[in-house]
């Protein structure tokens, strides 16, 4: 697969080493990526369109996942999300990712 044809990959995490490794695991298997440190960033990003996956990590600098995939969606910006927990969500939570 080359990066012509592979989909092109957001991730998003405050964790740079994790970022770092995402990304390079990523890229060696053909996938075009880009990171964002923040929910805001990556809602940011994710405005400008053209990727096909979100990577989200649950707990971000200035936000958690519930709350970045929200504002996204009232932002109007259609995506798909692979949320990464590093607990498990909450009952609310997880009521509120299938909205």
């Amino acid at each position: 697969m080359s990066k012509h044809d592979a989909g092109k990959i957001l991730v998003a995490d405050n964790d740079e080493d994790v970022l770092v490794a995402l990304e390079r695991a990523l890229e060696e298997r053909g996938y075009a990526t880009t990171v964002a440190l923040s929910g805001a960033e990556a809602c940011q990003l994710l405005s400008e369109g053209g990727f096909d996956l979100l990577v989200l990590d649950d707990h971000l600098s200035d936000r958690d996942s519930v709350q970045t995939l929200t504002e996204c969606r009232s932002a109007g910006i259609g995506l798909l999300a692979v949320v990464t927990y590093h607990r498990f969500p909450s009952f609310d939570q997880a009521a509120r990712l299938r909205q």
